[in-house]
């Protein structure tokens, strides 16, 4: 028998007669995060309050994401929302196509019969596109934006493009049932 089963079993026989309630579990972890939260929530204004809370609500809204990631691409691919608090206020089809993506890549490298709808010749064309758009970019001063602290305009029109490869390859991450 290995050891980590021989250390599992002891473990079992220690902890079995101090058995804690869930309860117990759940009101030691609960309580102490609203309690941190509704701290966080007297400054509202302050950056770390906003970080903080927005770390919370992404951790609390984790599974749905992985749940859910490509219809919510698909809704949200047209909408005219934004995330103002990321450099350049992407929209949110392009936040949900970034983050769909790289959900869908880390699946296919634990499952390897998951994967994109396999179309080459749009695929290829596509990335011929982002080719031609980045040695563009290149060639005509970087693509700089102000919000990032060059001195050069247009990145917003450059990562639109990228983003729109990159909502191509979300919305075809998965076949339509």
């Amino acid at each position: 028998m290995p050891w980590t089963a021989r250390f599992i079993i002891v473990l079992r026989c220690m902890f079995k007669d101090a058995f804690l309630p869930r309860w117990l579990l759940v009101y030691g972890v609960c309580v102490p995060l609203a309690l941190f939260v509704g701290y966080l929530l007297a400054t509202p204004l302050a950056y770390t309050s906003f970080a903080v809370v927005g770390l919370i609500l992404c951790a609390l809204a984790f599974p749905l994401l992985l749940r859910w990631h490509h219809a919510l691409v698909i809704f949200t691919w047209n909408s005219y929302l934004i995330v103002f608090f990321l450099p350049g206020q992407p929209s949110l089809g392009i936040v949900m196509a970034c983050v769909s993506v790289s959900l869908v890549v880390l699946d296919r490298l634990m499952h390897k019969e998951q994967g994109f709808l396999h179309l080459p010749s749009v695929a290829w064309s596509l990335l011929f596109l982002a080719l031609v758009v980045f040695v563009t970019a290149k060639l005509s001063g970087g693509i700089g934006g102000r919000v990032l602290g060059a001195e050069a305009w247009g990145a917003k029109r450059y990562l639109g493009v990228f983003g729109a490869i990159i909502g191509y390859f979300a919305v075809v991450s998965r076949s339509v049932p």
